[in-house]
């Protein structure tokens, strides 16, 4: 090894190549002390003196890698000091798919304008079927010439980026931990320079620039760390390479790393599903019920158009669903007021419905009180359309009999979304609720628009509904999950990727799974559940030791991100429960997508405030802000210093559509799973569930809540041979209802 001083600054410095599963493996490894590069060195195994600094490095085989252990120690006091692990890939071509997990999706090599927040790109369809996604300023790598983008840990779902090669068949992954100087997260640089890319982990993390809200040319704050002599920092680390044939499969790899290098997972029983529901319940109807017009509103800001009435997306006619399954005769009362309204004020006649509504008037989706009311963001009508139906099934199940006037309504709106796809190819993004004309394209906001007909399908018996809806399955799934991005599900972040298309995709296929019993889209759900899993933060963060999240230890595990653009996570899916992925495992028997579910279900419930637990609005440094009142619950699980540095760990206070995914969470999943026959025992709800006997004819099940709260646990029990029957639309009949008293223990008999 050689140490060569140089006034280069570190993070401008190309690297060297990693041959993987080879017997020399080199790296390069650049020490930078008060911003400028005092080291750069070639790195092997063993240990070095080099002037300043002492370095060893070990590593373990794995399958398709290797584990290092680096120590890098000071000799001599040191202030400022970055470290740069870094592999330069030769013949370099930027159709490589470059991935970091909720930070880029092709190195996010998209059109990119300068627009202010809410950004809606109308008037991308100049007669190209398939225009090129337009995204805002967020960090990203160019199509052509040099380019570099800069993550911390806390911009990642996972702590991993990488790329597959399609020239060369071979998926490359590099997995890291969060920190490795206590308080300082790590980062990320992928930088293109020719022919050359370099894969850089950055220890602690500095970035040249930085992202904030739609802008990602700020100035850097970022510092390095100050060590002591003879202190040492321990920096670990994975590289997997591996043959790879696509990008779905790239996907599917990483799937199968998710959960590698996270340390185990804790979570914590806090508060059982019931428990949530029942607080977002009553919280809807103290404080979401608009008596004037009668109607649940699916806001609760003070002002703004948007602070009422927001058809599906944010739970605007989705809300109803869950209150109609398990509320009180008040809620459900209420819901069938809700939709009256929906069908008296919201829906059109073109079919279509109004995406906003505000004191007695309709909006348009500009988010402009003075613009088109006309805008209608597509997906919030597919959405509606399709909870609507799962309530109307509901409503046939249960006898109850549904307004003619209804039926036709719904049966206008699925078929003006069966003809919008067929004289368009795909469903758009932003459409004209009158003329019906498409807006904008190049999206998969409205996948639901799939799950819609093929439930309209399952209600009507309309054909031509599934066929279309078998249609829109295969183009979506060409056009994006085969690409290795799903974009444009908010209406507020352009076509930017975003985790609630890609959700949206996986209820649609196991939708059409569902209720056509057709298997052949499995490997579809699949390839949307692999890219979903991406958007699910798979370790437990460590948030800043002071914040608000640290001293309430909530767990990260399972919280969803938002989109490339808006960089936070929140609890839970927007909006959805989550159930596709149980239902994936029922049909796969693919553990991981099981996992993955119990994360996002037993995540959820810990954000939703209590009367004895109250969360704070501790924005912006705020120290005596207001408490959020009983079953509030807000959007932000804030890893990402997007939003300021001082806000990564805190709440700003506020409600929003997470109050939905929290009574969906309780309705459609089941709290504990058992396979009878084969004795296996899986809990998601805030419960211990244990076997107490077991003989031929039965299974005792012992049921514990070791939390503060009484509970009604759902508990679905099967047996082996029947997991491979699809799911009905309406689970919650299904499950057995058992109560089980706080800090108690109940015991069930479960037949064989």
């Amino acid at each position: 090894m050689n140490c060569r001083q140089s006034d280069v600054p570190a993070h401008r410095y190309n690297g060297g190549n990693i041959a993987f599963c080879q017997e020399e493996n080199t790296m390069k490894l650049h020490i930078q002390k008060e911003n400028r590069l005092e080291c750069a060195w070639d790195l092997r195994e063993g240990t070095e003196d080099l002037g300043n600094w002492a370095v060893s490095l070990s590593r373990v085989p794995l399958k398709s890698g290797w584990e290092y252990t680096l120590k890098v120690t000071a000799k001599q006091p040191a202030g400022n000091v970055v470290i740069t692990v870094s592999e330069v890939k030769e013949g370099w071509t930027r159709e490589n798919y470059v991935f970091a997990p909720a930070g880029m999706y092709n190195g996010n090599r998209f059109k990119s304008l300068p627009l202010e927040y809410p950004p809606i790109a109308v008037g991308n369809v100049d007669d190209v079927p398939d225009p090129e996604p337009v995204i805002t300023d967020v960090p990203r790598l160019s199509k052509d010439g040099e380019s570099k983008i800069e993550l911390m840990a806390g911009d990642l779902s996972k702590p991993l980026f990488g790329y597959f090669s399609p020239k060369n068949k071979r998926a490359f992954f590099f997995l890291f931990t969060q920190r490795s100087f206590p308080e300082q997260d790590n980062s990320i640089r992928v930088e293109e320079v020719g022919d050359t890319a370099e894969f850089a982990l950055v220890v602690p993390g500095y970035r040249s620039k930085i992202y904030h809200f739609m802008h990602s040319d700020c100035q850097s704050d970022d510092k390095g760390a100050d060590m002591l002599a003879g202190e040492s920092v321990t920096i670990r680390f994975r590289l997997y390479e591996q043959p790879c044939q696509s990008v779905t499969e790239y996907l599917a790899q990483f799937m199968d790393l998710r959960k590698e290098f996270n340390g185990p997972d804790e979570p914590v029983n806090v508060v059982p599903f019931s428990k949530a529901f029942q607080a977002v319940e009553n919280k809807y109807n103290i404080h979401n019920w608009v008596c004037t017009e009668r109607f649940y509103r699916s806001s609760n800001a003070d002002s703004s158009i948007c602070s009422q009435w927001q058809t599906g997306w944010v739970g605007g006619g989705m809300s109803t669903y869950p209150c109609f399954l398990a509320g009180t005769h008040l809620s459900k009362h209420r819901s069938w007021q809700t939709l009256e309204f929906l069908f008296r004020e919201i829906w059109m006649g073109s079919g279509l419905m109004y995406g906003i509504y505000y004191n007695g008037r309709p909006y348009g989706d500009s988010i402009d009180p003075e613009g088109d009311k006309n805008i209608l963001l597509l997906r919030k009508f597919t959405d509606a359309v399709y909870f609507v139906l799962k309530q109307f099934l509901l409503f046939e199940k249960e006898g109850t009999e549904i307004p003619e006037e209804w039926r036709k309504k719904l049966r206008v709106s699925l078929e003006t979304l069966r003809d919008l796809f067929e004289v368009n190819g795909q469903f758009g993004q932003f459409v004209d609720v009158s003329s019906k004309k498409i807006l904008v394209r190049g999206t998969s906001s409205a996948a639901t628009g799939i799950g819609a007909l093929a439930l309209g399908w399952a209600y009507y018996k309309e054909g031509s509904f599934l066929e279309t809806a078998c249609k829109a399955g295969e183009y979506y799934f060409q056009n994006y999950l085969e690409k290795g991005f799903s974009n444009g599900g908010p209406g507020e972040i352009c076509q930017c990727p975003d985790s609630e298309s890609a959700f949206g995709l996986l209820e649609s296929y196991m939708a059409l799974y569902n209720v056509a019993g057709d298997a052949r889209w499995l490997p579809y759900a699949e390839a949307s559940a692999n890219l979903a899993a991406s958007w699910c933060v798979s370790y437990d963060f460590q948030f800043p030791a002071k914040s608000q999240f640290a001293r309430r230890g909530i767990k990260s595990a399972g919280a969803v991100w938002a989109s490339i653009q808006n960089k936070h996570a929140a609890p839970g899916i927007c909006t959805l429960s989550g159930v596709s992925l149980f239902e994936l495992y029922r049909a796969t028997g693919k553990a991981q997508y099981l996992g993955l579910f119990r994360e996002i279900s037993h995540s959820i419930t810990q954000f939703v405030s209590l009367d004895e637990n109250p969360f704070q609005n501790t924005w912006g440094g705020t120290q005596y802000g207001m408490y959020s009142y009983e079953g509030q619950s807000g959007e932000r699980v804030q890893l990402s210093d997007w939003e300021g540095r001082e806000n990564v760990g805190e709440f700003p206070g506020g409600a929003c559509w997470c109050e939905v995914s929290i009574m969906l969470n309780y309705v459609e999943n089941p709290g504990v799973y058992v396979v009878v026959d084969q004795e296996k025992i899986f809990c998601f709800d805030h419960i211990i569930a244990r076997t107490v006997r077991a003989n031929n004819d039965e299974l005792a099940l012992e049921l514990e809540n070791p939390t503060q709260y009484d509970a009604v646990v759902s508990v679905f029990a099967e047996k082996s041979y029947q997991q491979k029957k699809p799911m009905p639309v309406n689970p919650w009949d299904g499950y057995q209802k058992v109560r089980v008293e706080k800090r108690g223990k109940t015991v069930i008999h479960l037949t064989k």
